[in-house]
């Protein structure tokens, strides 16, 4: 159930976009306790939803997407897939890095020949009781369910 994306067709206007809004920060006041520590601070971090602190992720540009996978045992038959996200924050004064650890199910995908403005994002829990982040980005929604989300800003400079 998405509350501040607006793909679903329904129209979006002020009035829907702010009470998608304040669903969204019930809901993620609700499960805060379920999340892990690095997807809670990053969920409910103050700055991540504010367009004018720096450290936000809207309106960065992506620079990488990197889908690893990790893998133990004595064949490396335990694998685990993970994935990095690199974007240019929306300033051009640093890098905000997002890695995805023990990725359960991804979709990602690009309509154009850049990915264009992250524009909004929401984490959920999903039926599995994973982290479920899903990113509007130029026109298309990623979708990544995995353990925990790591968030790391690096200043210029």
């Amino acid at each position: 159930m998405a509350f501040i994306l607006f793909n679903d067709g329904i129209e979006e206007t002020t009035e829907t976009f702010a009470s998608g809004w304040q669903r969204h920060h019930e809901y993620l006041a609700s499960i805060s306790t379920k999340l892990p520590n690095s997807a809670r601070e990053f969920a409910l971090a103050d700055w991540h939803y504010n367009f004018n602190d720096h450290r936000a992720p809207h309106d960065g540009w992506v620079n990488s997407v990197l889908i690893y996978e990790s893998a133990t045992g004595d064949r490396k038959q335990n694998r685990q897939i993970h994935i990095k996200i690199s974007l240019l924050g929306a300033y051009h004064d640093g890098i905000i890095e997002l890695e995805y650890i023990n990725v359960a199910n991804y979709k990602l995908g690009s309509s154009f020949s850049a990915h264009g403005d992250w524009l909004r994002d929401e984490i959920r829990l999903s039926e599995k009781g994973l982290v479920l982040h899903e990113i509007e980005i130029a026109g298309e929604n990623w979708l990544i369910e995995s353990e925990d989300i790591c968030y790391v800003w690096l200043p210029n400079g």
